[in-house]
């Protein structure tokens, strides 16, 4: 099963080099938002652009070279959970570096309002709840095919060594 390892290839590239570097920036940038610095302005382009590139990053990765028989059904569900966490992960970048230009614009003192800061809000949770579910979903897959084509993964859970 020469797909399944492809598979897993593009997944592990989306966790290792995508959702988990994001994971860090996202605190880094979170805590820089709450930072008092009363005689120097915040800059938040470093994240805008950060988030913008972890957008692009996972957009540009893709499983439609990967032929998938359709009977396999756990492949043909990886492949669907991950071309909907590729899509909730991207908004959730351009929710986000919204939400920190919007901070660049407040503190240059540009035209803003608290409706708008509550509707970026409110998008970027929406986001961030979708996203997640369709990450754990992924995940859920990753680990069911997984179990199915790797035996050593499979005796390593039998053992309690690793989770489902």
């Amino acid at each position: 099963m020469a797909y399944a390892d492809q598979l897993y290839e593009v997944v592990d590239r989306f966790f290792m080099q995508i959702i988990m570097p994001y994971g860090v920036k996202n605190g880094e940038a979170a805590v820089y938002l709450k930072k008092f610095t009363p005689f120097k302005k915040k800059n938040f382009d470093e994240y805008v652009q950060a988030y913008n590139d972890y957008m692009n990053a996972a957009e540009a990765l893709s499983m439609d070279g990967i032929e998938v028989p359709e009977d396999d059904e756990k492949a043909v569900y990886l492949k669907e959970c991950f071309h909907q966490s590729q899509k909730s992960f991207a908004k959730l970048c351009k929710r986000n570096a919204e939400f920190y230009g919007f901070q660049n614009r407040k503190v240059r003192r540009e035209n803003i309002s608290a409706q708008e800061l509550k509707e970026i809000f409110v998008a970027l949770q929406a986001s961030m709840n979708s996203a997640g579910r369709d990450i754990e979903a992924l995940e859920k897959a990753y680990k069911e095919l997984k179990l199915e084509t790797d035996p050593e993964y499979a005796k390593a859970v039998a053992e309690g060594k690793e989770k489902i």
